[in-house]
């Protein structure tokens, strides 16, 4: 279970330590310990009859060597180091390899030399996003909210948890304080686009897109979701250009969407109907 591992990072990290927000869309209880069990007590054997007198002595066999079993030595913990900023790049560091567990302890040692910090425990739910446990991942978003009320970071990551959970209106609301919160951040600008698609409203979608990749962080798959919403309310032209600008920026998405608008502009152009498949 996700929690219990999250708690076993902590403990670890706390153990340990006692001796602009880029999140992108596609979108820790102690167990108690177990009674200890006596072992059993073996049965005493009864001692074996004497031999008769007139019985020859036993001949005792001899006994098998018993080998040492081999020795396994324990690689040693990799020492954290000893200010806030170096566990947070350690962390990140963990966190782009995918160490799930590395990360958790990495940023919970962080968050114990700054515990009115926020940043730590906004790390820490995209790690849980990421792999795919977004019950944890709220539950770390709600913490840095606590520490952090009016953190844009704090509530772009809550309403990425929502909007992964289907609850589509409480991902608007996150993401529109966090826009709030910070006006420049494309990305929660970008996510609040695509939470108002989803809930069937455009031009409100379209007003939010357009405002993240007019921002100079916007990037590549955000031209790409601004032309999925100018498609699906067929300004064709602009959903067009929107996908050629995210092109041009890299998106794999965005040059596919152009492929295939312009396929299906050809095949309106020659008389077939046009294959509307974008909803």
């Amino acid at each position: 279970m996700r929690s219990l591992r999250t708690s076993s990072a902590i403990l670890f990290a706390l153990l340990v330590t006692a001796c602009g927000d880029k999140a992108k869309p596609r979108v820790e209880k102690l167990t108690p310990t177990a009674p200890a069990v006596a072992a059993p007590v073996e049965p005493v054997a009864a001692a074996p009859p004497a031999p008769a007198p007139d019985a020859a002595p036993a001949v005792a066999e001899a006994a098998a060597p018993v080998l040492a079993p081999p020795t396994v030595e324990t690689p040693a913990a990799e020492p954290l180091p000893a200010t806030f900023e170096e566990r947070m790049k350690l962390g990140k560091k963990h966190a782009a390899r995918g160490e799930v567990d590395e990360a958790l302890a990495a940023f919970t040692a962080a968050s114990a030399l700054r515990p009115a910090d926020a940043a730590p425990h906004v790390e820490m739910a995209r790690v849980l996003i990421a792999d795919n446990d977004p019950a944890s991942a709220g539950e770390q978003a709600d913490i840095a909210l606590e520490k952090a009320p009016a953190s844009s970071a704090a509530w772009n990551t809550k309403g990425r948890v929502l909007f992964i959970e289907r609850q589509v209106d409480g991902a608007i609301y996150a993401f529109t304080r966090a826009t709030e919160a910070n006006p420049t951040n494309a990305w929660a600008w970008n996510n609040l686009g695509l939470a108002l698609m989803s809930a069937g409203k455009l031009d409100e979608a379209i007003e939010a897109l357009e405002t993240a990749t007019g921002l100079p962080e916007g990037e590549g798959y955000m031209f790409n979701n601004l032309g999925v919403a100018y498609e699906r309310r067929h300004r064709l032209v602009e959903a067009r250009s929107a996908y050629k600008q995210g092109a041009a920026l890299g998106s794999s998405q965005a040059r596919q969407s152009l492929i295939k608008l312009d396929e299906q502009t050809a095949m309106a152009e020659d008389g077939a109907p046009a294959i509307d498949d974008t909803h």
